[in-house]
């Protein structure tokens, strides 16, 4: 957010779009991959779903706890 604010103030608003665009784009392709990498792990190996599962209602757990 900074960078497209410093982008803009200095290179106009053109500049500023072009800049919020490539961001934009660049967080496209790293959350595809992220989602590619999980779903790889998930085909090879079966038994990470329920340890991923498992974890994630742990830490739901201990929000609970913590808010209570």
């Amino acid at each position: 957010m900074m960078f497209t604010f410093a982008s803009g103030i200095s290179g106009g608003s053109r500049v500023g779009v072009a800049a919020a665009i490539g961001i934009s784009s660049g967080v496209l392709v790293h959350v595809g991959m992220a989602a590619l990498g999980l779903a790889v792990l998930l085909l090879t190996y079966p038994m990470a779903y329920n340890i991923i599962r498992y974890l994630g209602g742990l830490y739901l757990l201990l929000l609970a706890v913590q808010s209570w």
